[in-house]
């Protein structure tokens, strides 16, 4: 899978679930571990998502 189709998975994911955790991807990705922090980590960079707690993840925005 590309980056840019996880990236829309993962905000797809988000949309539906309200929040995941990096397990949670994981797991509907098929991703790794590294993989999944990485889009994480430039999703919560370009604002499109924001990091809850240490491995929690919501599309809301405060």
């Amino acid at each position: 899978m590309l980056t840019e189709e996880r990236f829309a998975k993962i905000l797809s994911i988000l949309e539906r679930m309200g929040s995941v955790t990096v397990q949670q991807l994981m797991t509907e990705l098929d991703a790794s571990e590294s993989t999944v922090r990485r889009d994480l980590n430039t999703l919560d960079a370009n604002g499109q998502l924001v990091k809850v707690r240490l491995s929690r993840y919501t599309a809301e925005r405060f």
